[in-house]
Parts: C-alpha cells; sequence; structure tokens
C-alpha cells in the first residue's frame, strides 16, 4: 500500500461533559467530608497527629488519582493495516482499547449521513466503544466488524482527511468517502 508511509497517529482529549463534571464534584466532596470526619473522630479520641497524617496522605493520593483520570485523551495509530485506538489516562497511562484490521471492516461510515447512522443503531454489536472528545464532535464515524471471539463490535471515532484515505486504501469496500477538512 504506497499510501501507508509510516504510522499516523492522531490525538483528540476527551471534554469534561456535564456528567463528567457532577461525578468529580460528587467525589470531591466526598473526599473533604471523610477528611473532615477523620479530623473530628481524631479530635474527640485523641489521636489527632494520627488522623492529621492519614487525611495528608489519603489528600495526595485522592488528588493523584483525580488528576489522572480526569485527563482523558484518545490516540488513534493506523499502521499499514491496522488500527489501534488507546486511551491515555493523565499524559501518564497508556491503555489499548481496541486493535482490528481494516480489511475486516464491514462498514466505515460517517454517523451525520441518517442511513448510515441508522446502519450503525440497527448493528448487531454486542461491544462499542467511544474514542470520541465529545458527543457533538464533528467527523464522527464509526467502524463496523467482527471482533475477538466472533464479537459485532462498533467503533466511534473523528476522523481526519488523511485517515480518511487510509482507510480507504486498505479497505475500498467498506469505507464511505465523504469530504473533511484537512
Amino acid at each position: 500500500m504506497s499510501e501507508f508511509g509510516s504510522t499516523y497517529e492522531h490525538v483528540v482529549q476527551k471534554q469534561n461533559d456535564s456528567a463528567m463534571k457532577r461525578k468529580k464534584i460528587l467525589l470531591w466532596t466526598l473526599i473533604v467530608l471523610s477528611a473532615a470526619g477523620l479530623l473530628w473522630l481524631g479530635l474527640s479520641l485523641e489521636f489527632f497527629p494520627v488522623a492529621l497524617g492519614i487525611v495528608i496522605i489519603g489528600g495526595f493520593v485522592a488528588v493523584l488519582y483525580m488528576r489522572r483520570f480526569s485527563r482523558i485523551n484518545y490516540e488513534y495509530q493506523l499502521f499499514e493495516d491496522t488500527a489501534v485506538f488507546s486511551e491515555i489516562l493523565g499524559n501518564a497511562a497508556r491503555r489499548q482499547m481496541i486493535s482490528f484490521e481494516i480489511r475486516k471492516c464491514e462498514r466505515i461510515a460517517p454517523l451525520a449521513d441518517e442511513k448510515w447512522a441508522r446502519f450503525a443503531e440497527e448493528y448487531p454489536a454486542e461491544v462499542v466503544y467511544s474514542a470520541l472528545s465529545s458527543p457533538d464532535a464533528e467527523n464522527v464515524y464509526f467502524a463496523a466488524f467482527e471482533g475477538e471471539k466472533g464479537k459485532k463490535t462498533l467503533v466511534y471515532f473523528e476522523m481526519t482527511a488523511r485517515a480518511l484515505r487510509l482507510f480507504r486504501a486498505a479497505n475500498p469496500q467498506a469505507v464511505v468517502m465523504r469530504a473533511i477538512p484537512e
């Protein structure tokens, strides 16, 4: 495939939607209330220095945990005939979500097109992955294929013009072309 030079990578940052913000507020509220309760218990039972130490260590761990899971990036990598979607947590930990052979896809199409949105909705997917920056992102495409152990799989992602050309080069029968700005 001459279209493929080396690897193509694209990263999108997940936007904090209202549900994520509510979860963060709830978690921080629980952390603060737990710390206050532990300090009050330490004062009333006369082991305040121990309680203070536990609160400081627990607060440090909570900040590290929140930092790691509050910034999520999705990385798309395209190799010769393989697409790899990974989740990067807090710019520190990478976790591969899914990897599949592009030539085995039944369909790679835009969700903006009503016909293909209906196809994705009716596709009997057992496993669904989303690597979108937000639910209302632009140039959302899906890839429908039979994944591991024969499970029908759908992956939603944000397409770029170059990635579209690479997908098309790997599986021209399955890719639905649509103009995407460079």
